[in-house]
């Protein structure tokens, strides 16, 4: 489906402005304090909060045209484990909870790796 250029532009608009927000403000959000905290630990935060939010609408844009396709014209789609997972994605990306869902993922795989590595001493 080929999506208007019209869609196209707010979607990216949209998609661009959320991201700043987030990346600007996930901290007072989320409740993590800042204070003390020197500007790469600052930038580090914008740039993993804006990638987070980035990374839900990209996927989400993913399924914007099928979706479009199925308002606009009859359509027999069917959704699909991926979709599914993709729109997840997009959700937990865009509400701002990815990079901490990934932060936290690798902390938990690296407590995982040091207790197997603490039973086979």
């Amino acid at each position: 489906m080929n999506v208007p250029d019209a869609v196209t532009a707010a979607f990216g608009f949209l998609a661009v402005a959320a991201s700043v927000f987030y990346g600007a403000s996930a901290c007072s959000i989320f409740d993590v304090p800042t204070s003390g905290k020197r500007w790469p630990w600052k930038l580090h935060q914008f740039w993993l909060n804006f990638a987070g939010s980035a990374v839900g609408w990209i996927a989400l844009w993913s399924l914007v045209p099928r979706v479009i396709g199925c308002l606009t014209q009859d359509c027999a789609r069917e959704v699909t484990w991926s979709d599914v997972g993709v729109f997840f994605l997009a959700f937990v990306g865009i509400t701002g909870h990815l990079p901490v869902a990934v932060v936290g993922l690798a902390f938990s795989v690296k407590e995982i790796a040091s207790k197997i590595a603490g039973l086979l001493k």
